[in-house]
């Protein structure tokens, strides 16, 4: 595959994730309480994107202060973006 965009990611730590009006492009909002995170969709278009965090769906991973969300994500409405988050950066593909 070959990536068409890099969007570097902020992990953001939360109890609670934020609505969508106070969320901010480029951060990545994730609550360890409730095996969840949530983002704007990093084509740009605004979509939000909750992934849970749980076996047999996606994993977290942390290596020093980078994070990787894996599998790759894929928007099934609106844009329909597919990307991978690898080392705190958002590969577009």
């Amino acid at each position: 595959m070959k990536t068409l965009k890099k969007v570097p990611l902020e992990l953001v730590e939360v109890e609670f994730i934020p609505p969508h009006n106070e969320m901010e492009f480029g951060k990545l909002y994730y609550s360890k309480d409730y095996e969840t995170t949530n983002h704007l969709c990093p084509c740009g278009c605004g979509q939000q994107t909750p992934i849970p965090i749980k076996k047999g769906e996606w994993q977290i991973q942390f290596d020093k202060d980078r994070f990787s969300i894996l599998p790759s994500i894929l928007q099934r409405l609106g844009c329909q973006s597919h990307y991978i988050i690898t080392n705190s950066i958002a590969n577009i593909v």
